[in-house]
């Protein structure tokens, strides 16, 4: 049986894709080819800048979290 790890990153963008061009449209002709194309270039443009919101946020958590400078070696196992 394999496990798989759910996914929460790749579902989240999505739904953020998927709701902008609405909010896009709002007060636009949402009949027009020009508002349907800029909602979708908009819902990209959302789902871009909230991963990259994403990145920088675990970007900045790990500069938090790791040390400086080399790690110290570890002692040899005893054998015995």
């Amino acid at each position: 049986m394999i496990y798989r790890h759910p996914q929460v990153g790749t579902p989240l963008l999505n739904s953020l894709a998927a709701s902008a061009p609405a909010g896009f449209l709002v007060g636009e002709d949402a009949t027009s080819q020009t508002s349907q194309a800029n909602a979708a270039v908009h819902s990209y443009t959302v789902a871009f800048w909230a991963a990259s919101a994403i990145f920088a946020a675990g970007a900045a958590i790990c500069g938090l979290i790791l040390r400086i400078g080399n790690p110290e070696p570890a002692e040899p196992a005893s054998g015995g």
